[in-house]
C-alpha cells in the first residue's frame, strides 16, 4: 500500500512540474487532429476520410516537428523565457512608479508653506513617530508574552502527557481527580491564551486605527502607515496560528481524556465479569461441599450400620456375618470420609 502511494505522490509531482505540463499541453495544441479523433471519430468516420484504423491515421499525422520539437521549444520558452518576461514588467512598473514620485517631487517641492502648516505638519510627524517607537515596543512585548504562552502550553502539554501515563495504575478516584485537574488546566490556558490574543488583537486595532488616522492627514507619511499595517496583520496572522495551535492541543487533551474513560470503562466490565466468576465458582463450592456433607453423613451411617451387624449363626455353628468380618469395609469407608473433611 505505502509503494501505490508513493508512486502516485512521485506522478503526482511530476505530472506537476511547468515543464511536463507545458509541454503536455503544447502537444495536444499541435497533434490536435489525433486528439479529436481518438475521441469522437468511429470506424465509420475513420474509413470515409481515407484511414484504415486509428494506428494509420497516427502514422500518418506524425511529424518530428509537430511531435517533439515544437513541444519541446514551447515548454522551453514558457519555463525559462516567461519569468524573465514577468520580472522585466515588473521591473518597467516600479521604474515608471519611482520615476513618477520623482517627477512629483520635484514639482511640488518648491512650493511656498506658511510656518504654521510647516510647524502643524511637524508636530504631526513627531507624534506619529513616537506612536510608531510605542507600537514597536508594544509588539517586542507581545511577541515575548507569546513565547511565554507557548512555552507554558508546552509546559502543560508535557504535564498532562505524565499524568496520563500514570492513571493507568491509580485508583478510580485518583484517575477522575487527574482528569478534573487537567481539564482545569487545558481550561484556564485555552482562557489565558484566548484572552490574551483577544487583547492583543484589540490593542493592535486600536493602535491601528489612531495611527491611520493620523497618517491620513499628511501624504508624505502615508508610505509609514502602509508598512505598520502590514505588519500589524502579520502579528494578527501570528496570533491566530497561536489560538490554532492552542485549540489544537485542547483538542487532543480532550482526546486523551476519552481515551481514559475507555480504558475505565474496560476495566470495569472486566472486573465485574471476575466478580460474576467468583460468585459461580463459589456456588459450585458450596454445591460441591453440600454433596460432600451429605456423601460423608450416608458413610457414617452405613459404618454405623456394619458396626452394629449382629453375628449370624448356622445350624452347624459356624459364624457367617460379624462386625467384626467388615472391619476391612469400614475401615475403607473412614479413609474415604477422612479424605472428604480433608477437602473440605
Amino acid at each position: 500500500m505505502d509503494t501505490f502511494k508513493d508512486f502516485f505522490s512521485d506522478l503526482k509531482e511530476r505530472i506537476s512540474n511547468p515543464f511536463i505540463s507545458s509541454f503536455a499541453i503544447a502537444w495536444l495544441i499541435y497533434n490536435y487532429p489525433i486528439l479529436i479523433t481518438l475521441l469522437f471519430y468511429k470506424q465509420t468516420e475513420l474509413k470515409a476520410d481515407g484511414y484504415t484504423s486509428y494506428l494509420n491515421l497516427i502514422q500518418n499525422c506524425t511529424d518530428t516537428n509537430r511531435m517533439l520539437y515544437y513541444p519541446l521549444g514551447i515548454a522551453f520558452l514558457y519555463t525559462f523565457a516567461v519569468p524573465f518576461f514577468k520580472s522585466g514588467i515588473r521591473i518597467f512598473n516600479s521604474w515608471l512608479l519611482t520615476s513618477t514620485d520623482g517627477i512629483v517631487y520635484k514639482m511640488t517641492k518648491n512650493k511656498v508653506v506658511s510656518i504654521e502648516l510647516h510647524t502643524k505638519v511637524s508636530k504631526d510627524l513627531e507624534e506619529v513617530k513616537s506612536q510608531y517607537v510605542t507600537l514597536i515596543t508594544s509588539e517586542s512585548a507581545y511577541i515575548n508574552e507569546i513565547d511565554q504562552l507557548k512555552a507554558r502550553i508546552h509546559t502543560i502539554t508535557e504535564t498532562n502527557t505524565e499524568t496520563i501515563g500514570k492513571l493507568n495504575s491509580d485508583h478510580d478516584k485518583v484517575v477522575q481527580d487527574l482528569i478534573v485537574e487537567n481539564n482545569k488546566r487545558m481550561q484556564t490556558a485555552t482562557d489565558i491564551s484566548s484572552n490574551a490574543l483577544n487583547e492583543q488583537a484589540l490593542e493592535l486595532s486600536t493602535m491601528k486605527n489612531q495611527l491611520h488616522a493620523s497618517l491620513l492627514k499628511e501624504s508624505d507619511t502615508l508610505k509609514l502607515l502602509n508598512i505598520q499595517e502590514d505588519v500589524n496583520l502579520s502579528l494578527v496572522n501570528q496570533n491566530n496560528s497561536t489560538a490554532e495551535r492552542c485549540q489544537q492541543l485542547a483538542s487532543e487533551l480532550l482526546l486523551a481524556n476519552e481515551n481514559v474513560s475507555h480504558f475505565k470503562k474496560e476495566r470495569d466490565q472486566a472486573l465485574k465479569q471476575i466478580r460474576e466468576e467468583k460468585t459461580q465458582i463459589q456456588a459450585v463450592k458450596a454445591e460441591n461441599l453440600t454433596k460432600a456433607l451429605e456423601v460423608s453423613k450416608s458413610i457414617e451411617s452405613i459404618i454405623e450400620r456394619l458396626k452394629e451387624l449382629p453375628k449370624i449363626h448356622l445350624a452347624s455353628g459356624q459364624t457367617v456375618v460379624s462386625a467384626t468380618d467388615n472391619s476391612d469395609t469400614i475401615n475403607s469407608l473412614e479413609n474415604v470420609q477422612s479424605i472428604i473433611h480433608t477437602f473440605h
